[in-house]
């Protein structure tokens, strides 16, 4: 699935997927309990998570993303209530676990 956001009248696409939260975790020292949305994270984790999910919304649309890790702070600035929105539609509400337990990840 791919989404799009605005930046200086460009729509950027993006995919938040393992990619974005693999980096996410590595430069934050993200929790898997603050990924499920049960931890506390700053604001400063919006940064990684957007460029790098931009990275994979140009990789999958076959693009050059133009834009560089630096520029997410202006990115946001335009576009973080439209990205903060569209970021739940690339979660389940349900996660499989092995067998036929199921946990249900909070928005």
């Amino acid at each position: 699935m791919i989404d799009y956001i605005e930046y200086k009248n460009k729509k950027y696409p993006f995919r938040v997927g393992y990619r974005a939260l693999k980096k996410l975790k590595e430069k934050h020292n993200i929790s898997s309990e603050d990924l499920a949305g049960t931890g506390d994270i700053g604001l400063e984790v919006y940064e990684t998570i957007l460029y790098w999910s931009l990275v994979s919304g140009a990789k999958a649309m076959d693009e050059k993303l133009s834009l560089k890790e630096t520029d997410m702070e202006d990115v946001l600035d335009e576009s973080m209530f439209d990205f903060i929105e569209k970021m739940p539609k690339f979660f389940p509400k349900e996660v499989k676990k092995t067998g036929a337990q199921r946990r249900t990840i909070s928005k």
